[in-house]
């Protein structure tokens, strides 16, 4: 098998805190005091108690992550050794399981010439924009699957939760699903649906996956707060049981903002799939009664995300992992734009890498928000937080290829006794600016870290524009 790799943003990204709902990043304890102790004030944490004990979570959760594969690793063991299936048959695919009308969309798609027109004719709804909605499983399987799920939660062979957000559920992978169930579904079927669905978001080269499934259930976790996922694409099937309420709702791709976007509820139906972009926001409202279990396969294309991780939004620091990890592998990208990105996954690309070597060059957390990016008279735009006194960074992108011009405002002092009129001595830098090593860049780049490291006399203001132009 392939070897994959996770990013090491595993252990410091999207920490999920519930009783705020907030996701955050933890480097250390001095960098998330300085980041959020405002923002969690405002949110009701407001006394040192309070904070010091979402603190302790925080930590106990990067804890959690660090050991996870290790930890995951003896449960998968114990279980292999321990645990004796209920229906050991559900464990393996079986076209019986699948609905007539999912066989027929999954038939479509594998013939000549299909195409997303036509493929439109064969699926139930599409529920919200680029959501959609149709059988996938019989109630036979959803109904053995859900008994075998629960005979497993009633034995005694260790169980590790799904992430952060879901407190109550079962990684397939560790039960032993993976590779006669859920592997099989992806390569047969779902990839082929994909690539006609979502060829924009790597849906032709699904090659791995995370498997699971969530449980609400009253005096458990009612419901999910509004996220995106760790995947290019996402499958979401309900299961049953019995229960009320508890709808799905879906916004915009997680780069627009909250207020740009207007959320759309989706019912959702025993054996039913809602098939979504990964990096499309949603969540679930609280189910009022009853008892209801998902099965989620965050499905991930490794040629996609090797440019860009798309949980912390920069290069991916590539660490070992086991099975199909994080979805990552060591091969290099093409060279080109391999997947027909939008403006707005180009602009993200561009605007994280930029950020991320802004970070390593001033050896501080630059506060990026969850949906960075807006539109402004035909261009997208972006606004960085840096957490140094006086400075402003703004980001402008309209294409594929960077330009960086750094501008210093008129009649500040430079720290070296010259003063620099505006637009004097202009920075232009073709392609990565970080990369670039001309004479002009080295002693532009050699006067701006002096000033980060404590030389700020004078400075009020740097602006930063990263601009985007056609060839």
């Amino acid at each position: 098998m392939q070897k994959f790799y996770s990013c090491s943003c595993f252990c410091t990204d999207n920490i999920f805190l519930k009783e705020p709902r907030l996701h955050v990043r933890f480097l250390s304890e001095e960098q998330f005091r300085k980041d959020y102790r405002s923002i969690l004030r405002s949110l009701g944490c407001a006394t040192d108690a309070q904070f010091n004990s979402v603190l302790q979570k925080i930590q106990e959760e990067v804890e959690r992550r660090q050991n996870f594969e290790g930890r995951s690793a003896e449960r998968k063991a114990v279980i292999k050794e321990t645990y004796k299936p209920l229906h050991e048959h559900v464990y393996y695919l079986q076209e019986s399981y699948l609905s007539p009308e999912f066989l027929n969309i999954a038939k479509y798609c594998q013939t000549e010439g299909a195409s997303q027109e036509g493929l439109m004719d064969l699926i139930l709804s599409e529920a919200a924009p680029r959501v959609y909605r149709f059988p996938v499983f019989t109630k036979d399987f959803c109904r053995e699957f859900v008994e075998e799920l629960e005979h497993f939660e009633q034995s005694e062979a260790p169980k590790g939760r799904p992430n952060t957000m879901n407190n109550y559920g079962i990684l397939l992978d560790e039960l032993g699903f993976d590779e006669g169930l859920i592997t099989p579904l992806r390569e047969r079927y779902l990839r082929p649906l994909s690539s006609l669905l979502y060829p924009d978001c790597g849906g032709e080269w699904l090659d791995s996956h995370k498997a699971f499934v969530v449980k609400y259930a009253m005096h458990e976790d009612l419901d999910l707060s509004y996220h995106y996922d760790n995947a290019e694409v996402t499958l979401n099937v309900s299961l049953g049981k019995d229960f009320t309420e508890g709808n799905l709702y879906f916004g915009d791709m997680k780069e627009v903002p909250l207020s740009e976007t207007e959320c759309v509820e989706v019912e959702h139906h025993v054996a039913e799939a809602v098939l979504h972009r990964g990096q499309q926001m949603h969540g679930a409202l609280r189910i009022s009664s009853g008892l209801r279990c998902n099965l989620i396969i965050w499905m991930r294309a490794s040629r996609q995300r090797n440019r860009i991780c798309p949980m912390c939004g920069r290069t991916p620091r590539l660490q070992p992992s086991q099975g199909y990890g994080d979805g990552f592998t060591a091969e290099a990208s093409d060279s080109g734009w391999t997947c027909a990105l939008t403006a707005t996954e180009a602009f993200e690309e561009k605007f994280n890498q930029f950020t991320g070597k802004l970070e390593n060059f001033c050896k501080c957390s630059v506060h990026r928000p969850l949906s960075p990016l807006r539109l402004s008279e035909g261009r997208l735009a972006a606004h960085v937080t840096v957490p140094v006194p006086g400075v402003h960074v703004r980001v402008l992108i309209v294409g594929f290829h960077l330009n960086l011009d750094l501008r210093y405002r008129a009649g500040h002092s430079t720290g070296d006794g010259h003063r620099w009129g505006r637009r004097a001595r202009d920075l232009q830098v073709q392609g990565d600016a970080a990369e670039r090593q001309g004479p002009i860049t080295r002693v532009r780049k050699a006067r701006w870290k002096r000033r980060w490291n404590g030389k700020w006399s004078g400075v009020t203001s740097v602006i930063h524009y990263l601009s985007i132009t056609k060839e």
